[in-house]
């Protein structure tokens, strides 16, 4: 068998959270603008960003407003 890098546990957020923090993106975005809009996100809400790299948060940011 091939070995696996060992994969950090998943990190569950809940909904609620999830949807707060899309409905602050929104109204973020009416009065700044989009740029840098997942930057903001994670820096206002740090509980549900928890991974030490700023990319990955970024991303998972960017994911929840795509969606």
């Amino acid at each position: 068998m091939a070995d696996y890098a060992a994969r950090s546990l998943q990190q569950v957020v809940p909904l609620c959270d999830r949807v707060r923090c899309t409905d602050w993106m929104e109204l973020d975005q009416a009065l700044r603008g989009s740029k840098g809009i997942y930057g903001r996100t994670v820096d206002f809400f740090p509980a549900p960003f928890r991974s030490s790299d700023r990319r990955v948060n970024m991303n998972k940011a960017r994911d929840w407003w795509k969606a």
